[in-house]
């Protein structure tokens, strides 16, 4: 009876043991996956609104639609903001700059409109927007450009002024413009010493070298032909390109030329040549061979 009782109280305790260790295992794992369960039942935090990107600035915009020959947007930038007109890129080109390169006139008609200054403005590269335009050989824009502000046809680019870029791209119509707007540049020399009239014939431009001689006296013509440009040369190379410049120069004026000026020297007697006519009557002209029924008398006839 005894052992009965006894054994009952043990297995009675085992049990409560037992119930014990399983009630601990199951608070433990209830605190362990609390914090999910907690974390799953709170409300999701909202997204954060992504911030929109500023708008660009009237500048960058301006450019751009100079560049791309955008002409309502130069116009409304340029009611809108002016000053924009003035702002440079990394480059430093303004947007006439880059209206001028990519050859969009009625962009750079208004950009130079609304601030003619620009005009004489040197990029990274040491151009003026009317130097670039005058080496295209746009025609439109040089106009724009000359109307607005005749004076850039004098600045310098790397010691050359517009008229030495377009006589050395044989770009008549331009040199006439040029000339007619700043007269005096026609005989000026660039940084190497060559006129523009020295460029057109090195070049066999004869069209251009025709119109270039219309500008002045033949004396003076001469004696820049003589200097023959690029003072750093040897005198004899010099010399052969001199002689040779003077060849061209006697196709560009058919005609006698006086004997003086044939053996005398350059620039003797060299008054005496005639006047050459206006330069549209001589644009693109054929050169017709010496005492031929359409050229003039044998040189040095």
């Amino acid at each position: 009876m005894r052992v009965d009782l006894a054994l009952t109280a043990a297995i009675g305790a085992i049990g409560a043991l037992a119930l014990h260790v399983a009630g601990c295992r199951l608070r433990q794992q209830a605190q362990q996956h609390q914090p999910l369960d907690s974390a799953a039942q709170e409300p999701a935090a909202p997204e954060e609104a992504e911030e929109p990107e500023p708008a660009p600035q009237p500048d960058v915009v301006l450019r751009a639609a100079a560049e791309h020959g955008e002409n309502a947007a130069v116009r409304r930038l340029l009611a809108d903001a002016p000053a924009a007109a003035l702002v440079p890129d990394a480059r430093s080109r303004l947007p006439l700059h880059l209206a001028c390169l990519n050859r969009h006139a009625a962009a750079a008609g208004m950009l130079v409109a609304a601030a003619p200054r620009t005009a004489s403005a040197l990029d990274g590269a040491s151009h003026t927007p009317l130097f670039l335009a005058a080496r295209a050989g746009d025609t439109a824009i040089v106009a724009a450009l000359l109307s607005a502000a005749p004076a850039a046809a004098t600045v310098r680019c790397n010691g050359s002024l517009p008229i030495h870029s377009a006589a050395a791209a044989g770009h008549t119509a331009v040199v006439q413009q040029l000339m007619e707007a700043a007269p005096g540049t026609a005989s000026v020399a660039n940084g190497d010493g060559s006129t523009p009239l020295q460029l057109a014939l090195g070049r066999r431009h004869i069209s251009t070298a025709r119109c270039l001689l219309a500008s002045g006296p033949a004396s003076a013509v001469l004696r820049a032909l003589g200097a023959a440009g690029e003072p750093a040369l040897p005198l004899r190379e010099r010399k052969i390109r001199a002689a040779y410049q003077f060849f061209l120069y006697t196709l560009c004026r058919p005609g006698a030329l006086p004997p003086a000026a044939v053996g005398g020297g350059v620039g003797a007697g060299a008054d005496a040549l005639p006047r050459p006519g206006p330069c549209a009557a001589r644009r693109n002209g054929p050169l017709h061979p010496a005492g031929s029924p359409a050229g003039g008398a044998p040189v040095g006839g």
